[in-house]
């Protein structure tokens, strides 16, 4: 099942263009092999953040067994790697060292394992968050390169445990079957996700995406309007602030009470009122545009609101207590 999409892009750099084809092809395989399967989701392009640093993940696969991370690669001519695990290709006619695809991925699931550890009890069962500790580390985890199909792959000196882990566009899709297939082996000692845990883990990297918006170009006019608005929004900065602090926490839909519990479903982020019971979606209309598609994203607790404008409100509960 495709649950994210590959972002649409449009760039005049060449070098752009080649990586974004090579990831639309990749995209296209894993369609195509996935596509009709329910208990397998796929991720294009996402972009996860922890701690204030970021990951670009090309490529996730998430199944019952654990995850899939394939990060697209655009080589045009030969690659090979040396048993010090170094990276060189072929740049008309010539050898030349590159960043290692398999390294880079593995920093990306490294921040990826540090998010869902932080969140795992708002996606996992009671009582394996209890034995495991919320660990999502106890999954199986693969990493694959996928190179563009007119690469050369030289293997003649590729360690043996890194080889199977690179390959082209075009053999994505049966490799990720066959991992997934051999992690799904009975003797495999790794836990399975429920298909409940499966869907909290996707609708949690849904609202965790945070897409890399290009900064948007002001007009003249624009550039005249700001700097004649700077007195009076510097002015009205501490009226701002009053009026965040006194809606800090998430509202009752139906009483209006701040007397609110935050919870994690199948749709998102939300909250139940302790006192008419009613449940209340944290997606809010951004304050600035008054865009009703915003995202919601937690970090211990802490609760953002993020709209594609820029624009993000942090929601602080504390221990039961609302600020």
């Amino acid at each position: 099942m495709i649950i994210k999409d590959k972002d649409v892009s449009v760039s005049t750099y060449y070098k752009k263009q080649l990586g974004d084809q090579v990831e639309s092809d990749v995209a296209f395989y894993l369609k195509r092999q996935f596509l009709e399967q329910d208990d397998i989701f796929v991720f294009n392009n996402l972009r996860i953040e922890h701690n204030q640093e970021f990951a670009q993940i090309d490529h996730l696969i998430v199944y019952k067994k654990g995850f899939v991370l394939v990060e697209s690669k655009s080589i045009k001519g030969t690659v090979k790697i040396n048993d010090q695990l170094e990276w060189q290709r072929t740049v008309r006619g010539r050898w030349v060292g590159m960043p290692s695809p398999i390294t880079q991925a593995e920093i990306q699931a490294k921040l990826l394992k540090k998010l869902l550890n932080e969140n795992a009890e708002s996606m996992l069962a009671k009582v394996l968050v209890v034995v495991l500790q919320g660990y999502f580390g106890g999954r199986c985890w693969d990493i694959l390169c996928a190179a563009s199909n007119d690469a050369i792959i030289d293997r003649s000196h590729i360690p043996s445990k890194l080889s199977p882990k690179i390959v082209k566009a075009e053999a994505i899709g049966s490799r990720v079957k066959e991992i997934i297939s051999s992690n799904s082996n009975i003797l495999k000692p790794n836990p399975s996700f429920s298909s409940s845990e499966l869907n909290n883990i996707k609708h949690f990297l849904l609202a965790a995406h945070t897409p890399n918006l290009p900064p948007q170009k002001e007009s003249t006019e624009d550039l005249k309007a700001n700097a004649s608005d700077a007195k009076t929004t510097k002015n009205e900065d501490a009226k701002c602030i009053d009026s965040n602090n006194r809606s800090s926490w998430f509202q009752c839909k139906k009483c209006e009470s701040s007397n609110t519990e935050p919870k994690y479903g199948k749709f998102g982020y939300y909250v139940t009122c302790s006192e008419c019971k009613t449940n209340t979606s944290m997606v809010q209309a951004c304050l600035n545009c008054g865009n009703k598609k915003t995202r919601v994203s937690k970090r211990k607790q802490f609760y953002t609101v993020s709209c594609n404008c820029g624009v993000q409100t942090t929601f602080t509960h504390t221990n039961g207590v609302q600020q």
